[in-house]
C-alpha cells in the first residue's frame, strides 16, 4: 500500500519515474488521476492464480481436516492451461505470453468504474511453473 496523493505527486514532478500499482487506497473508488498516471494498474489481482487458490484451498483443508483429526484424503491440482508449451526466444518473452500485465491494467485504465466487475469476474491464470517453456533459436 502506498499514500496514493504522495505517489501522484511524485510521478507529476518527476521524483518517481514510474509506478506498478495492484492495492488501492480506497477500493474500489480508486484515485483515476493516479491510475492514467502509473506505468501499470491493475485490479487487486496479483493473488488471482489457479496454483494459489488451489494452494489456499490445500491449506484450509489440512488445518481443518487436523483440528477435527481427520483423515487429509484429497487431492486439490488446478486444470492444466490450455497451452501448456510456450515457445519464446527469451525467458521474458515467454513469462509475457504466459501473463501480461498490461493487459489487465489497459482494461482498467478504459474502465476504471468498473474495478469490481473486473476483479469479480477475473479468469485464473496458470503460473508460469505449470508451463513448459521451449526456446526459439
Amino acid at each position: 500500500m502506498v499514500d496514493n496523493a504522495a505517489l501522484l505527486s511524485a510521478l507529476t514532478d518527476g521524483r518517481v519515474a514510474d509506478a506498478v500499482i495492484d492495492v488501492w487506497e480506497h477500493e474500489p473508488d480508486i484515485d483515476r488521476r493516479l491510475l492514467q498516471q502509473v506505468f501499470i494498474g491493475t485490479p487487486h489481482i496479483a493473488g488471482y492464480s489457479a496454483d494459489g487458490k488451489a494452494n489456499a484451498t490445500r491449506m484450509s483443508l489440512q488445518a481443518f481436516c487436523r483440528f477435527f483429526g481427520l483423515p487429509e484424503e484429497f487431492h486439490i491440482e488446478p486444470p492444466a492451461p490450455s497451452e501448456p508449451l510456450i515457445r519464446a526466444t527469451s525467458r521474458a518473452e515467454a513469462l509475457l505470453r504466459i501473463y501480461n500485465p498490461l493487459d489487465d491494467s489497459r482494461r482498467l485504465k478504459a474502465s476504471p468504474e468498473s474495478f469490481e466487475s473486473l476483479r469479480g469476474n477475473y479468469a485464473y491464470r496458470r503460473e508460469p511453473s505449470a508451463y513448459r517453456i521451449l526456446p526459439i533459436s
